[in-house]
């Protein structure tokens, strides 16, 4: 059904372009590498610190001259976006009581034990913590819609700059490592392996949980918003070939809406550099 969409988005653009009918219209394709970053504008533990991640962005557009110097351009890129992190961070609850119903120990059995001892519960708001590599790996369809002001016949200077759209086409959590769970973001209190002989003794025996592994990709689309908007905007440099044109340019995609369903992981918006070169080539005669 999102991609039946998508196709249904594409194609009332095209339709449109069509019917322009006029001949100065060009059409092109690029290629790119991209820096992606999740940024946030509140302090959440979930959100904290993520570093930039790269990945290769392609796609198609549409160059609609107005006059000499200023066109529209309608674009539908293919991008990657997202971020990393690598250290000390929370665990959410739900992988984590997986990884406990693995080796036939439940989280609220532990809640439990916690409770007793008199520690609050462990939930998505109160999370262990642990050292491993996490990042987000986010695919979306990006439309921008930019107004272009160019300089120039031979070699064409441009700066552009309007709305975007971004239609999400999948997202995973990818994480690897090994590490002990701690009550505390500083990994200073490690969890205490449980005491099976309770309530004859104390909750937990003075010894540290062992260790458990990370590895894994985990599908996150329900957490994640179908559709963000942003702003684009970038500069580019063009070299004039008659018809056909090749060109690189600079662009910052900044997201200006949540992407998270749930504010309790934060309220991150998705954005990135993007560096590309390309090819266009007018279908007529130039204004």
């Amino acid at each position: 059904m999102k991609h039946f969409k998508i196709f249904q988005i594409i194609s009332i653009l095209l339709i449109f372009i069509t019917q322009l009918g006029y001949a100065q219209v060009k059409i092109g394709a690029k290629v790119g590498y991209s820096l992606g970053k999740l940024s946030t504008s509140t302090e959440n533990i979930y959100t904290d610190e993520f570093s930039t991640t790269d990945g290769m962005d392609w796609g198609m557009f549409v160059e609609i001259p107005i006059n000499e110097m200023v066109s529209i351009q309608p674009e539908f890129n293919f991008t990657h976006r997202g971020g990393l992190r690598d250290g000390s961070q929370p665990v959410q609850t739900e992988p984590l009581a997986e990884a406990f119903e693995e080796v036939g120990f439940s989280l609220s059995q532990l809640n439990q034990l916690i409770f007793f001892s008199g520690g609050q519960p462990i939930t998505n708001e109160n999370p262990f913590y642990a050292d491993y590599y996490s990042e987000s790996d986010l695919r979306y369809l990006e439309i921008p819609v930019l107004v272009k002001l160019g300089w120039g016949s031979n070699w064409r200077f441009y700066v552009e700059a309007g709305p975007s759209m971004a239609v999400l086409l999948s997202a995973n959590q990818v994480t690897s490592g090994e590490s002990q769970l701690y009550y505390d973001l500083g990994m200073t209190d490690p969890l205490k392996i449980p005491n099976a002989e309770f309530p004859n003794g104390p909750p937990f025996l003075d010894i540290e949980a062992p260790a458990i592994p990370f590895d894994a990709e985990t599908d996150i689309n329900d957490d994640i918003e179908n559709i963000s908007v942003g702003i684009q905007a970038g500069v580019g440099l063009i070299k004039n070939f008659g018809r056909s044109e090749v060109f690189l340019d600079a662009k910052v995609s900044y997201g200006l809406s949540t992407i998270q369903r749930d504010s309790t992981f934060g309220e991150s918006s998705v954005g990135g550099v993007i560096f590309s070169i390309g090819y266009s080539y007018r279908l007529g005669d130039a204004l």
